[in-house]
């Protein structure tokens, strides 16, 4: 399997995925020079032709195969380059998306666990106010520096003459 490095961004610019999708686009994956053409190109062209008329029907048609035989290979190996080229992006972006999925899932955790801990501490918060809990030792462990509580201030409500009770 191809190692893919997490860190690589993948390019998915548009002239990208253009060059990807063109006639061109193994030279968008495996970009190499083009060799520089001599000026001479008609002189070679009308050689080539007067070579070719001289030929006789058999070797015509066995110059088409071996074209056609070199096209083919050709185009396969077009085709396998941009096959692997497709693959070698899917396993990033398969990598990538599963770096994602891991750190949301370590987020999220994270996340349960603070609400774990700010729970428990308004827990113990609230059963050592309800105690009135002198011990400073108590409150400490769990609350900051510095740390106040403002209660607001309320009125009392009267209590009914059937929600007393005799304690």
């Amino acid at each position: 399997p191809p190692t893919t490095k997490p860190t690589e961004k993948i390019d998915t610019s548009t002239a990208h995925i253009n060059a990807l999708t063109s006639q061109n686009w193994v030279n968008a994956c495996n970009p190499v020079p083009a060799p520089v053409e001599s000026s001479g190109n008609t002189g070679d062209k009308a050689a080539r032709n007067a070579r070719r008329a001289s030929l006789s029907q058999e070797e015509r048609a066995k110059q088409n195969r071996d074209r056609n035989r070199e096209h083919a290979r050709n185009t396969r190996l077009r085709k396998k380059a941009y096959v692997e080229e497709l693959k070698r992006t899917l396993t990033e972006i398969v990598a990538q998306r599963d770096a994602a999925e891991l750190e949301k899932r370590h987020n999220a955790q994270r996340e349960r666990e603070q609400r774990e801990v700010r729970f428990r501490v308004m827990e113990e918060f609230l059963k050592l106010r309800g105690r009135n809990e002198l011990n400073a030792a108590r409150w400490v462990a769990i609350l900051e520096d510095g740390f106040t509580c403002t209660l607001p201030k309320t009125p009392y409500r009267q209590m009914v003459e059937g929600e007393k009770t005799n304690e």
